[in-house]
């Protein structure tokens, strides 16, 4: 449920060297916003992505940061 819902929908990070993302390079020390929420509906990703379905497959989700999560209890 984490990837159709997840309890963080974005968060702020720093880039410490720069990055290039689909052609466009982010320097170094500056702030990017990531939309959680978004990432893990991406169609490029997740066949029908704004569809809830428990067998999907969400080993690509970023809930928590990159690929899937289990928590002990």
């Amino acid at each position: 449920t984490l990837r159709f819902d997840t309890s963080s929908q974005m968060v702020l990070r720093t880039t410490t060297e720069p990055a290039t993302i689909r052609g466009v390079t982010i320097p170094a020390d500056q702030k990017v916003l990531l939309l959680i929420g978004s990432a893990n509906r991406d169609e490029e990703v997740f066949d029908r992505g704004d569809a809830f379905d428990l067998a999907r497959d969400t080993t690509a989700s970023l809930s928590f940061g990159q690929g899937p999560h289990f928590c002990w209890t």
